[in-house]
This record gives structure tokens, C-alpha cells and sequence, in this order.
């Protein structure tokens, strides 16, 4: 019995260290593998700016323990200009300037009270004098950073005048025309005065009124315009100025005397004053789109070549410190391995916290590789353009990467066989002793004649040796066993040195080993399916979500992938001819302009727009006819989408004829003139452009005429202009002005042909001036325009393919990437010479391109060799392969042009990764029971072997050896042992009662 639970203890406490054994992991090691990932100090960490975007609206910095991106938001207020003109700090600098051919007021200057003009008109040619007042006004910022919110303009003026000035509502003139007014007004230009744009104004209507208060106008502010107007105005004055800060404005008052009285109207503006100018501008920071920083780690390299990556976790925890405005709902934060973005990764800024968030925990195995460092770039990318008010603070914080890795287990095999051997050894060994070898020799030959005995089997004769000669036989069988012992422990430390020597072999030749084995295992396959284009199957292309994609055609023809660049050259012609007379000249009209009287005559006819006009003083209405004006109009469309094209020249003609008696006075006459001239009579024939919201209008052409009417003595006097030409603005002012008015509606714009006749009062006496204009013609008015397609950077078209999925547990030895390429004219590499031909696999860009400058108009390959992709493919998922065409400049082309991709081939190389099996279980359970079995046998031989009472006997011999004192033992006799069997023997044959005797028993009883 005691020997029963000896056992049962024994296994039981073998199968315990046995399961224990099978879920021991002895190699496994998890490791933080970043540096400094709380940010304590700045070391371990850069950060990196991209390359597109503006990088000053954005910043990075390790404060408080936090890594930061600050999005610079910025708003404020400034004014430039304030106070009483050339009397407050902030109003010094202005300078008086002529406008063009008018002459100076009588007084024009500035005092106290800021800008002060008075004239006294008496019915002399001075009728109609201007004068300008500039300032240059700087910002001090450079303002194409900044997006303007709103302006405040106010300008304050005042008037006085006589009652002789005279307005519609008086009543003691003799004849009205428009009557005499004042035009006080506020331009504002870049700092050359090219581009002038009114942006406050003031046309008097009833100064001179023969009112209690009709004569003055108190302090007033000047009417301006509305405030995209004027902020439109600002920014194109900024966009000219080199610093982007610099503007002008000018103050202009022009007095025009109407003359309404039969004898002298004597008009006195006694004073008129611009007295004070305050301007001030609201402006928010502008955020560019895809503007990027992010901050980067290089970790170091996963060396060993019995390291395994078992697992790789990437987290982190973020935070804003105000709530992201809802204008800029793409801006993201997003993390790069080795230059690979993991898209799982992406967060949106709209979705931060003000508190501490974590992000997920993010398996990112398959982009760690081994003998590479790691880099681990997080980065904030804007992906909106809009305008911010404050700076945003995006921190994060606890940027962990665990490692687990493990080591390639030692070849246990060795150790292993040894272990079973040594089992099999000793336990066949024990079995042999406690059948046959534990019994003396002699006895073994009568167990074997007892057998053959009992089989009936022959037997030889036995001869037993006498006592002394068995003494001393088994002197010499024990000198014997201790030279058998002796040699056996000579062969075991043979055998361990041995087996220590595979150990240590192992160690240092396993992984090379393991690689002579995987090369004869290599693998090589073909990724790319219908390579060379027989059909459209496994293709398909799609455009970038930037720049313009309608630039590109796609298609798969005759065995390639055609990319068609639209480029395009156009002309057209948008007039041409004599107005309404021919088919590009359709559509021309007579419009008045308001504000001003008609000519006598106007009308559209086989001449042309076709105007005469007669000042006559000596009628009662005669002199207030002195400045009539007339507009013809044409609206023109474009049937293209000009938004898409840029203009690269217009070709303006405007051809004029005109016809005067002598009477017309020019500037510079001397022949016939009683009060001689101020500005002379003269006709302003010009062109502009309006857009159709009637928002902006250009002149593009103009020209007065400055002798027409001319009499010299001694010459023949000027009285024609045969087919003049009108003097058109630059190229370059031309194109900017015909793309501003086109802005609006990308395909239509008013062109306006005007005159305005001017004449002078150049005669005294009872029968006045007479001017007679026999004949004013816009003849023709041709006007076409060149364009081309513009080509906007980052603009991308792609072939795609997504790829078959690779097995994650294999090593890539090689993948090489190639592709053949041609284009059918040369690329324009002077206008854009960085645009390429990109490879990208899952989005991640490889570091290699193709210049489209390179390309050939035969196919030729990307690259001899090919394009090793192995660190973009990742294992166990679908990668995306995409040959992508990359527009990397702003420039325009006037043709279309193809590019075709053919034979693409993605070749990889990779063996199977098969991690050795993890024998340490089975070596510990090994040399447990190996162990287990030692001290069971070596127990049972030297304790359990022997009964109970002989225990106690041999327990007690040593005690008696020792001189302990020992308790007394009872034995009983050997007849009574003999008697105790046999009475247990006895118990076990009884035969025990029949189920059927007991029920008979019991019936009986009852």
C-alpha cells in the first residue's frame, strides 16, 4: 500500500513539472524600444518640415513633458494710417500731384485741417481743374500671409461755396445741363500707381443749393464702397508690391463749372476739404493646405540573427488646447515606420480632446524590418486652406513602440536524443536487473532449467561450483564492474564534451545554416498580372485629389497605358471689324452714360459707332452742352472654361476717325482765341472692360486728342483723324485686366467703347464759342486673344494594380521593380522641369523617379536592374502598386503629348520563415522523468525493494553502527508469518453468497 501512493506521488508530481514545463516561455523578451517617449527633455527627438505649404504656419516644441505642433493662428488690427492729414503721427507724407492734362485749382494745398482746395471759376477756360494727394502707407507685414477680414475706411470732408454754383434744384440759372458740382473721392493702387481703384466717393448734387445750408456741407464722411471692394483693391496692391506690404493712396478733388447763366457765371468754391483719412485693417493668419511638421525618432536597429519580431505595438496619447474650428475639417495627425505610412494610424484633428486621449494600440509588425533603424515619424498635416484667428496647440505624449522579440531556441536535438536514451538505457537496464541479472548466476541456470522443465524440453547436466570457489568468482565479477564503471565514466565525459561542442557549434553556425537551407527553398513570383496590357483586366486609373485632373486622358491601347497630357493653344477672335457690319462685330449697342448729357447725334452705322456734336453758345442752351459723353457696348462669351487656360497675349486695334471745324481749340492753340486755353477742347476716346457683376472695369486703351483742332500760323490747321490707332496698355496690364473681369464668371465680360468731348470756353464776347465736331467714328474694334492650357502643380493621374496578397511568414530575399516608358514629344523640362514618374506602393512613394526631362520617344526601361521596393511591400495583406505621372510645377502648354507605360514587371524573391520548434518543454520534461527515473529505481533499490520489516531491520543496523539508541522491535516467529499469509490467502478464495441465496433466505424468513 505504502508503495502504491509512492508511486501515484511520484507521476503525479511528474505530470505537474511536466504542464508547467509546456507553458514556460524561456525567450520571450518585450522591450520599450524608443527613447525619451515622455518627452522629459528634448533629446532623442527632431523635428521636420515637409516640402510644400507654407512652414511659417507652423511650429514645433518640447515643453511641460509634451512634444507640441502649433498651428499658428494669428489675428489683429492695425492702423496704418489715422488723424488729420500731414498733422497726426500716423498721417504724415502726403505730396500733391497733377492728374494727367487738368490744371491746378487756385489754391491746392495742405494746412491745418488737412487737405484745402478753393477755385474761383468767372467764366474763364480754368472750368475744369483736379488735383491728387498721395501718401505711400506701409503695413509692416507681409500681407500674402494673411487673409484682410474687414476694413474700416472713414474719410471726413467738408464744403463751402457761393450761391452762384449752381445745382438742378436752384432756380436762378438760366440753363442746366448737369450743373456745378465737386467729385471728392479715395483711390487706392500699388505704390506705382498702375492699377488705381476708387474706393470711397463723394459727387456733390446739391452743393450751391440757394438754401439756409445749401452752400456747406459740414463734417461728413465720405461715401465708400463696400468692403470687398475695397479689400480686393488691397490685396491686388499687395500681390505688386516686391514686400507685400506696401500700398498708395491718393486723394483726389476735381470742380467741374458748368456755365448756366447768359451773362458771367462767376463760381466760387471757396473751400473744400479733406480734412481727415483713418483706415484700419482686420486680418486673420492664412493656414496653407498640405503644410506639414512632424517630430521623428531614429530608433535603434532589431541586429541578431536568432532574433525573431514577434510582435510590434506602436500607441501614443494626444490632445488640443481648444476646441478645432469646424473651417478645416481634413486636418489630420498621422504616423510614418521607415517613411511608410500606416493609414490605420490616421486621426483627425476635428476629433481631438482638450484632455489626454490614447490612441489604440497599433500592430505595426509588418513595417518593422530587421538591420534597418527604426524611424517613427508622427506628423500634423493641414489638408484645408482657411483662415485662423489663434494659435492651436497640439501636444502628445507617451509615444511607446514595444518590441516583443525572441530568440531562435538552441538545437536541442543532441540534448534531446542523449535524454531518450538515457531513458530507454536506464529503464531497460532496471528491467533486465529486476528480471534476470539481480539473481547470481547459478540460480539464473535453474530458473532456465525450471522452464525448460515446465516445456518439457531436454536439459543439460549442471555442475555447481563449491563455496570457496564462488567467493572467489565473485571477488573477481566485482573488480570487474568497478573497470566497467570506470570506463563508462570515461564514455559519459567523452559524450558530454561532444555534446557541449554541437551546443556551441550550433550557436555560431544555426543561422547560417538555416540560410544555406531557405536558399535552396527560394521562391520567385511575378506579382503583376496582364503586365503588358492585352486587355484593360487588372488596371484601372484614377486622379489625384489635387491640382487639376482634367488636364489628363486615359486609356489602354495597343498593348500599353496611354497618359494624354492636354495641353492646348488657342486663338479667337472676339471682334473684329466695323461694329455690327460683320459677323465677329455682331451686337454692339448705344448706352448712355449717366451723369453726363448725350452728343447731338449717335448711331450705329456702315461707318462705324458714329457720334457729331456742335457747342453752340450763342442759343440759350449752348454752353452747358460743353461735356457730353456716350458709351457702345458689347458683351462677349467664351465658350471655354478660361478659369482653365491662361492668356499669353492680346491683340488690341481700335482704329478712330474724327473731323472738326477750326473752331475746335486744341491745347496748344494759338490762332483766334480770346481767353486762350486751360486744358484746350479735346475728345477722350478709350476702351474698357467690365466683368458682368459690374464690379471692376479696366481701361485698357485711350487716346485725347491732344491736336485736333490745332491752328499754327503758317501751318494748315488739324482737323481730321484718318483711321487712328488707340493706344492700348501693356501686355502684361492687358492680360492681367481681361483675367480679373473674366474671374467672375470664367466666360463673359463687357467691352465698352467710349467718348467724351470736352469744350473749352475759349471765346468772349456776344457769340460765345462755338466748337463744331463734324464727325466722331469708332470705326473698328478688333480685339483676339491667345491661350493656352494651364497646367497646375501637384496634379497626378496613376495606374494601379493591386497586387496579390504575400504570405507573412516569409523573408523577401530580392523584389525588383521595372517598367518600360516612352513619350511622344519632349517634355517641356524648361517649364517644369521636376515633373517625374513616381512608383508607390500602398501610397508610400519610392525614394527612386523617373524625370519626364529623361524620357525617350522610343520604350526604354525605368532603370536597368530595376527599383528594389522591398521596404514599401508589406507581408500578409494586399499591397496597391501605382505608376504615378507627377506634375510638380505651375507652368502652361500649348500641345497635347502622351506618355506610355508598358511591360511592368514586380519580380519577388522570398523564402518561408518557419520558426523552429519551441523544444524547451520537452527538454525540461525530459530530464524530469529522466531524472524522476533515477531517483524512483535508485529509492526502490536502496528502500522499497525491501519489506517492511526488513526496513526497519536495516534501519536499525544503522543506528546500531552509528551507537544511536534505538526503540525495540517485535517480530513475529516464522510460523506465525507463515500462518498470517495464509489466513490473508484464505479471506480472498472464500466464494461469496449468490444474489439469488440471499432473496431465497429472505423469503423464507417471511
Amino acid at each position: 500500500m505504502r508503495n502504491r501512493k509512492f508511486i501515484i506521488g511520484f507521476f503525479a508530481l511528474f505530470f505537474i513539472f511536466g504542464f508547467l514545463a509546456f507553458h514556460v516561455d524561456v525567450n520571450g523578451d518585450s522591450q520599450l524600444w524608443l527613447s525619451n517617449p515622455t518627452f522629459d527633455s528634448s533629446s532623442n527627438w527632431y523635428y521636420q518640415y515637409g516640402s510644400e505649404g507654407d512652414n511659417t504656419d507652423l511650429n514645433a516644441e518640447i515643453s511641460n513633458g509634451t512634444a507640441n505642433f502649433n498651428i499658428l493662428g494669428n489675428s489683429g488690427t492695425i492702423t496704418p494710417i489715422e488723424g488729420i492729414i500731414n498733422n497726426s503721427a500716423k498721417s504724415m507724407g502726403w505730396k500733391k500731384y497733377q492728374n494727367e492734362i487738368f490744371g491746378y485749382p487756385d489754391t491746392a494745398n495742405i494746412d491745418t485741417e488737412g487737405i484745402h482746395v478753393s477755385h474761383l471759376w468767372d467764366d474763364r477756360p480754368d472750368q475744369f481743374p483736379s488735383v491728387h494727394f498721395r501718401k505711400n502707407v506701409s503695413t509692416n507685414l507681409n500681407m500674402l500671409d494673411y487673409e484682410i477680414t474687414s476694413v474700416n475706411l472713414e474719410i471726413i470732408f467738408n464744403a463751402s461755396v457761393n450761391q452762384n454754383v449752381d445745382t438742378p434744384n436752384d432756380t436762378d440759372w438760366d440753363r442746366l445741363g448737369t450743373g456745378d458740382y465737386v467729385i471728392f473721392y479715395a483711390l487706392i493702387s500699388d505704390i506705382y500707381y498702375q492699377e488705381p481703384y476708387y474706393v470711397a466717393r463723394n459727387k456733390t448734387r446739391d452743393l450751391g443749393f440757394n438754401s439756409i445750408n445749401g452752400s456747406k456741407i459740414e463734417d461728413s464722411y465720405l461715401f465708400t464702397f463696400n468692403q470687398s471692394v475695397i479689400i480686393d483693391a488691397l490685396n491686388k496692391a499687395f500681390q505688386r508690391d516686391p514686400d507685400h506690404s506696401n500700398f498708395t493712396i491718393t486723394l483726389g478733388i476735381d470742380i467741374y463749372s458748368e456755365d448756366n447763366n447768359d451773362g458771367d457765371d462767376i463760381d466760387n468754391y471757396e473751400n473744400l476739404y479733406i480734412k481727415t483719412f483713418n483706415l484700419s485693417l482686420s486680418f486673420q493668419k492664412k493656414i496653407d493646405e498640405y503644410t506639414t511638421v512632424s517630430w521623428n525618432q531614429e530608433a535603434p536597429k532589431i541586429t541578431g540573427n536568432d532574433i525573431i519580431i514577434n510582435n510590434a505595438i506602436f500607441s501614443y496619447e494626444y490632445k488640443i488646447n481648444n476646441s478645432w474650428p469646424e473651417i478645416a475639417p481634413l486636418t489630420e495627425i498621422r504616423f510614418y515606420i521607415n517613411n511608410k505610412l500606416f493609414p490605420q494610424g490616421i486621426i483627425k484633428i476635428s476629433n481631438f480632446q482638450t484632455d489626454f486621449q490614447g490612441t489604440i494600440n497599433f500592430n505595426i509588425l509588418g513595417y518593422i524590418e530587421k538591420n534597418v533603424n527604426i524611424n517613427v515619424s508622427i506628423e500634423i498635416i493641414i489638408k484645408d486652406s482657411f483662415e485662423l484667428n489663434e494659435t492651436y496647440r497640439i501636444s502628445i505624449d507617451n509615444v511607446y513602440l514595444n518590441l516583443d522579440l525572441r530568440i531562435r531556441g538552441f538545437n536541442w536535438t543532441p540534448i534531446i536524443v542523449g535524454l531518450i536514451i538515457g531513458i530507454i538505457a536506464l529503464t531497460s537496464t532496471f528491467i533486465a536487473y529486476q528480471k534476470y541479472f539481480k539473481y547470481p548466476k547459478k540460480i539464473r541456470k535453474l530458473r532456465k532449467v525450471r522452464r525448460k522443465l515446465k516445456k518439457g524440453k531436454n536439459i543439460k547436466e549442471m555442475d555447481f561450483s563449491n563455496r570457496k570457489n564462488i567467493i572467489k568468482k565473485r571477488n573477481q565479477n566485482n573488480k570487474n564492474l568497478i573497470s566497467l564503471v570506470l570506463i563508462m565514466i570515461v564514455l559519459f565525459s567523452f559524450f558530454t564534451h561532444i555534446l557541449f561542442n554541437s551546443l556551441s557549434n550550433y550557436q555560431i553556425n544555426s543561422y547560417q545554416q538555416r540560410n544555406q537551407i531557405s536558399l535552396s527553398n527560394i521562391r520567385n513570383k511575378e506579382l503583376i498580372k496582364n503586365p503588358d496590357f492585352q486587355t484593360n483586366a487588372f488596371w484601372n486609373f484614377t486622379i489625384g485629389d489635387r491640382g487639376d485632373g482634367s488636364i489628363f486622358n486615359n486609356s489602354i491601347t495597343n498593348s500599353s497605358a496611354k497618359f494624354e497630357l492636354l495641353g492646348e493653344k488657342k486663338n479667337l477672335i472676339l471682334s473684329a471689324g466695323i461694329p455690327n457690319q460683320t459677323a465677329l462685330s455682331e451686337g454692339w449697342k448705344i448706352l448712355n452714360n449717366s451723369n453726363y448729357l448725350p452728343p447731338d447725334f449717335t448711331e450705329i452705322n456702315n461707318f462705324g459707332c458714329y457720334v457729331w456734336h456742335t457747342l453752340d453758345e450763342s442759343p440759350a442752351s449752348g454752353q452747358i452742352r460743353n461735356y457730353p459723353s456716350v458709351h457702345f457696348k458689347k458683351n462677349i462669351s467664351i465658350l471655354d472654361d478660361m478659369s482653365q487656360y491662361k492668356i499669353t497675349s492680346v491683340d488690341l486695334e481700335v482704329l478712330v476717325n474724327a473731323s472738326v471745324d477750326p473752331n475746335v481749340d486744341a491745347i496748344n492753340d494759338t490762332v483766334d482765341l480770346d481767353l486762350g486755353t486751360e486744358i484746350g477742347d479735346w475728345v477722350l476716346f478709350y476702351v474698357d472692360i467690365i466683368d458682368f457683376n459690374n464690379n471692376y472695369a479696366y481701361r485698357i486703351a485711350e487716346n485725347r486728342s491732344e491736336n485736333l483742332g490745332l491752328d499754327e500760323p503758317g501751318f494748315d490747321p488739324i482737323l481730321n483723324i484718318t483711321d487712328g490707332l488707340l493706344k492700348s496698355k501693356s501686355q502684361s496690364y492687358l492680360i492681367n485686366a481681361l483675367e480679373s473681369v473674366l474671374s467672375y464668371d470664367n466666360h463673359n465680360f463687357t467691352i465698352i467703347l467710349g467718348m467724351d468731348i470736352y469744350c473749352e470756353d475759349n471765346k468772349a464776347g456776344s457769340g460765345g464759342d462755338s466748337d463744331h465736331w463734324n464727325y466722331l467714328i469708332f470705326k473698328e474694334c478688333n480685339l483676339s486673344i491667345e491661350y493656352q492650357r494651364k497646367i497646375q502643380k501637384f496634379t497626378t493621374i496613376s495606374l494601379n494594380q493591386i497586387l496579390e496578397e504575400l504570405p507573412e511568414n516569409i523573408e523577401l530575399k530580392d523584389t525588383t521593380l521595372n517598367f518600360q516608358h516612352k513619350i511622344e514629344n519632349s517634355w517641356p523640362t524648361s517649364l517644369s522641369p521636376f515633373s517625374e514618374i513616381r512608383a508607390l506602393i500602398n501610397g508610400n512613394p519610392y525614394i527612386e523617379t523617373v524625370e519626364l526631362s529623361d524620357i525617350n520617344s522610343s520604350f526604354q526601361e525605368a532603370k536597368s536592374g530595376g527599383f528594389d521596393i522591398r521596404s514599401l511591400l508589406l507581408k500578409g495583406q494586399k499591397n496597391n502598386l501605382s505608376l504615378e505621372i507627377y506634375i510638380a510645377n505651375d507652368f502652361i502648354y500649348n500641345e497635347t503629348n502622351q506618355i506610355y507605360i508598358d511591360n511592368v514587371s514586380l519580380l519577388v524573391s522570398y523564402n518561408f520563415i518557419r520558426d523552429p520548434i519551441n523544444l524547451d518543454p520537452l527538454v525540461i520534461g525530459l530530464t524530469i522523468g529522466l531524472v524522476g527515473l533515477v531517483v524512483g529505481i535508485g529509492a526502490y533499490q536502496l528502500y522499497f525493494k525491501y519489506p517492511p520489516t526488513v526496513r526497519k531491520i536495516r534501519k536499525l543496523r544503522k543506528k546500531i553502527k552509528k551507537n544511536k539508541s534505538s526503540k525495540t522491535i517485535t517480530l513475529n516467529s516464522h510460523q506465525e508469518k507463515i500462518n498470517n499469509i495464509y489466513q490473508d490467502k484464505t479471506e480472498l478464495l472464500k466464494t461469496p453468497q449468490s444474489e439469488s441465496e440471499i432473496f431465497q433466505k429472505d423469503s423464507l424468513t417471511k
